[in-house]
């Protein structure tokens, strides 16, 4: 199976994905994996930041929106990893991502 090749820079992403990883980059400190990998389609990234921002614009206040993005993943595949590379020490305090998602549907 072939991969695709993740950009390890901003500077190795393609010419015109390279404004909207700054931009990425600027608004968040880094520019975290997913970003520079969907950067090897310009068209691809732009859509991806897009949504991003779409989503952005709705009705769920940021802490809320943040707790789904965190707790789907979770949900979804039962693996606690996937909040351990946000929230460290969450799989040791909990154990599972279902136990995650019930703590945090329990506290929101």
């Amino acid at each position: 199976m072939s991969r695709i090749p993740t950009p390890a820079t901003i500077d190795d992403a393609p010419a015109a994905s390279r404004p909207l990883l700054e931009a990425v980059k600027k608004q968040l400190g880094v520019a975290p994996n997913l970003f520079r990998l969907v950067a090897n389609s310009p068209a691809a990234l732009e859509g991806y930041l897009g949504l991003s921002g779409a989503l952005g614009k709705g009705a769920l206040p940021a802490p809320t929106r943040e707790r789904i993005a965190l707790t789907l993943p979770a949900s979804k595949m039962d693996r606690a990893p996937v909040l351990e590379t946000r929230l460290p020490g969450v799989s040791a305090a909990f154990g599972s991502g279902q136990a995650c998602l019930h703590h945090m549907s329990a506290t929101a």
